[in-house]
């Protein structure tokens, strides 16, 4: 097993076992089975709602302690004071003394409390409770705000990252800083896999398709977490170090990006935009309010308008027993198919043309909260 070096100097394995949606009565059986097959990086979360789960199976098979492990803080667990408690209670869950890598799920900017919660994350890691801080799903805004802000400069930024989505805007500026991409949903989606540059790469080399795209976020200097409760999976996933992809087969399966190819939710909006620093010259914000089902918030995305300065503020709604067509509310691109155009916001539209009780509840930013 190959690891990186991260800039704590902590070594974390390139290969780890990825948790998110197993389901919690699978979960202890699943990451025991893959310490079995040898995989010494297990990542979970709180919002998977399975970390005591997980720490079961790391005292059931005596490697508390000797397994690299993350853990990330839930969106509504955001703010200085707030986040220092989630992660006690993190701690507790894993039943670690010491949490190897702690991550900012999501930059959630229409709350605006990234920036004090880094800094609480410095504190634990400064303090001895971590060993290693990042983040999850932020932009290269957001990611030059925390720096700009902070000084601290995260380890890890855990990002949806796949041949045909891998963010190479977010990859280069973290190379250029020092910070490690983590691949998560690394094999995409079927037609990742199916792509030609990936079949023709595996019958090249006599493995699987999926051995190929994880050998290719290998050899691009990325941590890949794939997830699988399947054993064989499970020990194919980790098999990717007996081959290595020629040159032209690395830029050939690079070449497949495509950045409508999203599969995950917007860390920043429907827009794709990172909130604006003001000194740093990031593209523009376009708002998105606070989404709710029932009168229950459910995510979160933008909170500004088509300039620096216009500040549209979510309110958390109380329960209210019925939903309405005002309940949910979406600013996107003008370009979308739906909606129609808001007067008061040109270029964005609205959603009031469904009854809310019709339409599907969109958790794309929530991630547990």
């Amino acid at each position: 097993m190959e690891s990186l070096r991260l800039s704590g100097g902590t070594m974390i394995p390139q290969v780890g076992f990825g948790t998110f949606k197993i389901p919690r009565e699978k979960t202890q059986e699943a990451v025991e089975q893959a310490l079995e097959l040898g995989y010494r990086h297990i990542d979970g979360a709180a919002a998977y709602l399975n970390e005591r789960e997980v720490g079961a199976a790391l005292r059931a098979t005596g490697m508390t302690g000797k397994v690299f492990v993350t853990t990330k803080l839930r969106n509504c667990d955001q703010g200085h004071d707030q986040a220092l408690r989630a992660f006690e209670e993190s701690r507790e869950r894993l039943g670690v003394d010491v949490v190897d890598l702690y991550l900012i799920h999501w930059p959630c900017p229409a709350r605006d409390l990234y920036v004090e919660t880094w800094r609480a994350l410095a504190e634990l890691r400064d303090e001895g409770a971590v060993r290693e801080i990042g983040v999850s799903n932020f932009l290269v805004g957001h990611l030059q705000r925390l720096v700009l802000e902070t000084g601290v400069v995260p380890a890890v930024d855990q990002i949806e990252s796949h041949p045909r989505f891998w963010q190479p805007e977010v990859s280069a500026w973290c190379r250029e800083h020092g910070v490690v991409v983590e691949a998560y949903q690394p094999l995409g989606r079927g037609r990742d896999i199916e792509s030609a540059p990936v079949r023709g790469a595996a019958e090249a080399h006599g493995v699987t398709c999926a051995q190929v795209v994880l050998r290719w976020h290998v050899q691009s200097g990325r941590v890949v977490i794939p997830k699988s409760v399947h054993p064989e999976r499970m020990r194919e996933n980790l098999d990717l170090f007996g081959f290595e992809l020629t040159d032209a087969e690395m830029d050939a399966i690079s070449a497949l990006h495509d950045d409508a190819r999203r599969l995950s939710g917007e860390p920043a909006g429907r827009s794709g935009h990172a909130r604006p620093h003001p000194e740093l010259g990031a593209r523009e914000g376009r708002p998105l309010a606070i989404l709710t089902w029932w009168g229950l918030p459910l995510s979160c995305g933008p909170a500004r308008g088509p300039a620096w300065g216009e500040s549209h503020a979510p309110r958390f709604q109380g329960f209210r027993p019925f939903a309405t067509s005002r309940v949910v509310r979406e600013w996107v691109p003008q370009n979308s198919r739906r909606g129609g155009a808001d007067e008061r916001h040109p270029g964005s539209t609205v959603h009031d043309s469904v009854p809310a009780r019709r339409r599907r509840p969109r958790t794309d930013f929530a991630a547990g909260c």
